[in-house]
Formats: C-alpha cells, structure tokens, sequence
C-alpha cells in the first residue's frame, strides 16, 4: 500500500511540476519615458511605464499582501496596495488597476505616475 502512495505521489509531483508557469492574458497600456519630448527620435531607451487593468489587475491585486490605503491622489475614494513601488487600486466603480515603471539603464523599478 505504502508503495502505491508513494508512486502515485511522485507521479502527482511530476505532472505539477512538469506544467510550467501558468500566463495570464494582460490588458493595458505603456508609455516609453521622454517619447514626448522634441528630440525623443536621438534618445536610447530609457525606460517605459506599464499600466495594467481589468482581470490581470485584479489578480495582482489580490496577491499583494499589504493592508489596503485610501489613494489620496484620485480624491475619489480608490484603495490602493503597494509592493515597494508597484501600486494596484480598486476604485469605487470596482475596476482593477496596476502600474509600475522599469528603467532600462538602471534595471531598477519605479513608480509609473505621481500624484
């Protein structure tokens, strides 16, 4: 008996292990930094904003263990969770969204927008 449990375990293991990363669809958008600017045709990549919404959203929101804050900035009721400087909201119409910021020279993240 014992020796059955443990092959059906190892097998149980395997097939979990085996699966990969499970992807999630991704609905947004995302600004590259100093695209705005005049002379933005000479300048190299230096970093992009992401801005997430809808299921994706709502997903890492729910993951981000932080203690839900009234968002200041949207003067409108939005919580927000923060992951250093990853911010997720849920306004008051229920929608989800996420933003972050990467720099590509600095490989360091920052946050996307500011109040």
């Amino acid at each position: 008996m014992n020796r059955i449990i443990f092959i059906l375990l190892a097998l149980f293991s395997h097939t979990a292990l085996s699966q990969g990363p499970h992807y999630h669809h991704l609905e947004g958008s995302f600004f590259i930094w100093g695209e705005h600017l005049p002379d933005s045709q000479i300048k190299d990549l230096e970093g992009m904003s992401f801005f997430i919404k809808g299921d994706a959203a709502k997903r890492i929101y729910e993951k981000i263990k932080s203690k839900a804050v009234l968002n200041e900035c949207y003067g409108d009721g939005t919580i927000s969770k923060y992951h250093g400087k990853f911010e997720c909201s849920l306004n008051i119409k229920g929608e989800y969204s996420c933003n972050f910021g990467v720099s590509t020279k600095e490989g360091k993240i920052y946050g996307a927008q500011s109040c």
